[in-house]
């Protein structure tokens, strides 16, 4: 592991890697753990640092076998990332717990908005001609998992998901999903709309695998193990579609999570913490970078504000030439 160290109140990592070009680099990765403010209260200052740190997501994980079941945390230690990505964990709640059969989530960071119909349990019927919705039933709550919005088997953006069947003999009794959009609700078998989560997306889910470029007999023979040439750097992008921000988020945004919760909203504003990272080289010289904030994990069942800051220092004599690392804040 490369010598790391760490000056924060933070968790820290630090990882070699290679570039688009394959050139060496070191990965600096900081998690800042903060505390949600008591649900139905607007904070009246800055977040509160948790007094034990989540540690920064080192590789994938997923609710279930991979594969099989929903990103949970997108592994934090790819080389670069063109914007700062928000994911939101947790569970959409029917207002005061009461049990309804239909409620919202809205997740509202800065000016961007994203807001989901949630909808109780139900399955697709057999009518006279045709197949339906059923009415739906009580919910209390549901959680947040791509494995409740519109997809399925055959569906390349959500292969875990439900609602989606290749005929209408497949879909009866099949459920549909709890999670969409209300503007576009499912009424027939036979529509096939994106689903629309708030975690993160596995890398080989359509449109994030769209973007890893061609692994074609040219790549194998002139380029492989290095990225194709025609990569797009959106793939290292794992929120979802809406929810990857372009330029990256500098901290002070404001933030209102709404319907997570039974006791109100969540309606705070991201730290504004700043980070610099200065990398020494067996040469005798160093260099110097600003941290990005790269990613914003929301967890409203934990009520905890994880960010993810990131800087990446070239090794241009490889990886021998690292001598350490510091990650440090600006408390100026």
């Amino acid at each position: 592991m490369p010598a790391l160290i760490n000056t924060t109140n933070y968790d820290a990592f630090a990882e070699f890697g290679v570039d688009g070009e394959g050139a060496s680099c070191i990965v600096l990765v900081v998690a800042g753990s903060f505390t949600m403010p008591r649900p139905g209260r607007v904070a009246t200052g800055p977040l509160r640092r948790c007094e034990y740190q989540v540690p920064g997501a080192r590789q994938d994980s997923y609710f279930g076998r991979p594969g099989a079941s929903s990103l949970r945390r997108e592994g934090q230690s790819s080389y670069t990332r063109p914007g700062t990505d928000v994911y939101l964990l947790g569970r959409a709640w029917a207002p005061g717990g009461r049990p309804c059969k239909e409620g919202r989530v809205t997740l509202s960071v800065g000016s961007r908005v994203r807001t989901a119909r949630i909808v109780g349990p139900r399955l697709w019927t057999q009518g006279i001609g045709t197949l339906s919705p059923e009415a739906p039933a009580p919910y209390e709550s549901v959680e947040l998992r791509y494995e409740h919005c519109a997809g399925g088997p055959l569906v390349p953006g959500n292969p875990v998901g439900c609602g989606i069947h290749g005929s209408a003999r497949e879909a009866v009794g099949q459920p549909l999903p709890q999670i969409e959009d209300g503007a576009h609700p499912m009424r027939d078998w036979s529509e096939r709309p994106p689903p629309l989560g708030f975690g993160p997306i596995a890398r080989h889910w359509h449109p994030r695998c769209t973007y890893a470029g061609t692994y074609d007999r040219a790549w194998l023979e002139e380029r492989a193990p290095l990225w194709p040439r025609d990569l797009d750097l959106r793939f290292f992008h794992a929120a979802a579609p809406g929810l990857c921000f372009d330029p990256y988020l500098q901290g002070g945004e404001s933030v209102c999570i709404a319907g997570c919760h039974p006791d109100g909203d969540y309606q705070f504003e991201l730290p504004r913490v700043r980070l610099w990272a200065r990398t020494y080289y067996r040469r005798a010289t160093m260099d110097i970078r600003t941290m990005r904030l790269d990613a914003v994990e929301l967890d409203a069942d934990a009520g905890i504000v994880q960010v993810v800051w990131r800087a990446v220092a070239p090794l241009a004599g490889g990886v021998f030439e690292h001598e350490t690392s510091v990650v440090a804040e600006d408390v100026a």
